[in-house]
């Protein structure tokens, strides 16, 4: 489903000012689907693993 909705956004050829098209709006869907893992489920997996339960951790990672 990826690949059609990539090549539907390659053809409408609708680019910002930088040059790249809207194909890059899946990027994000293309890395849940590669890795099997919603964000979540990667912060879950943290938050067991290399954090040891401190959920401190969590608020650096989601800083904007």
């Amino acid at each position: 489903m990826l690949a059609l909705a990539a090549g539907g956004l390659k053809r409408r050829k609708r680019v910002d000012a930088e040059g790249r098209d809207e194909t890059r709006y899946l990027d994000c869907l293309t890395e849940i689907a590669d890795s099997g893992m919603a964000p979540a489920e990667r912060l879950l997996a943290r938050y067991n693993g290399p954090w040891k339960r401190d959920i401190r951790h969590i608020f650096e990672e989601a800083r904007i």
